[in-house]
């Protein structure tokens, strides 16, 4: 059973999730740059990682590694999404700071990149 500050903290990571995934939508409806959609679709699933982590009562770990946080939750969907998150958070360095990585993030990077992130949320939702 979820207590009831681990489900309004949880609430408060979803929601910075969410504003996360507004930002990446929002920057690809204007054609933003590249670098900063991929850094938010990155945040958005780890910050809902993070989010059911504290719904199973455990404090998030301070990593930004997407499978290394799925695996903590301990659940047959996040296995199924193992690839799609390794893709994802290679772009947590690249959208912070400037290495050669990120000069090669073009558009189409950015749009599949926010497809996997929706996509990965989506699983995550319908399991918790």
């Amino acid at each position: 059973m979820t207590r009831p500050n681990s489900e309004r903290l949880a609430k408060k990571w979803f929601q910075k999730a969410d504003d996360d995934l507004i930002a990446a939508h929002e920057l690809l409806k204007s054609d933003g740059p590249a670098w900063i959609i991929v850094f938010h679709c990155q945040q958005a699933v780890e910050k809902y990682l993070k989010g059911y982590s504290v719904i199973q009562g455990k404090n998030p770990r301070k990593i930004h590694d997407l499978v290394a946080l799925a695996r903590a939750l301990k659940n047959a969907e996040s296995k199924s999404l193992e690839n799609q998150m390794i893709e994802l958070s290679q772009y947590y360095i690249a959208g912070r700071y400037p290495l050669d990585i990120d000069e090669g993030i073009t558009r189409k990077t950015a749009e599949r990149m926010h497809r996997i992130a929706q996509a990965i949320i989506e699983v995550l939702k319908k399991k918790y």
